[in-house]
């Protein structure tokens, strides 16, 4: 019986990294100063951003006056866009 526990636990361990690391494989939202705005093909409307929110093919950002976002990919690299600016992920790899 204890080790039927002990196996269990360790299959819990094995297994969370890999089924929570999906959503987090594309990119993320790493820095909001200002107005920051998504579309997700979920909502169909615009709502607030939110730091590590993550991004996903069909989502758009919206950086109104004075607003900056930054985002995060899988690979490390940043994309920083400024006040006045959208962007639209149409692919993301």
């Amino acid at each position: 019986m204890k080790k039927l526990k002990w196996m269990a636990f360790f299959s819990i361990l094995l297994f969370f990294p890999v089924s929570s690391s999906a959503v987090l494989d594309m990119m993320r939202l790493s820095l909001i100063e200002g107005e920051v705005e998504i579309n997700t093909e979920e909502t169909g409307e615009w709502v607030p951003a939110s730091i590590n929110m993550p991004i996903q093919e069909g989502d758009r950002i919206w950086a109104a006056e004075r607003g900056r976002v930054e985002l995060q990919f899988k690979n490390g690299t940043y994309l920083r866009l400024d006040h006045k600016t959208a962007l639209e992920g149409l692919t993301i790899e």
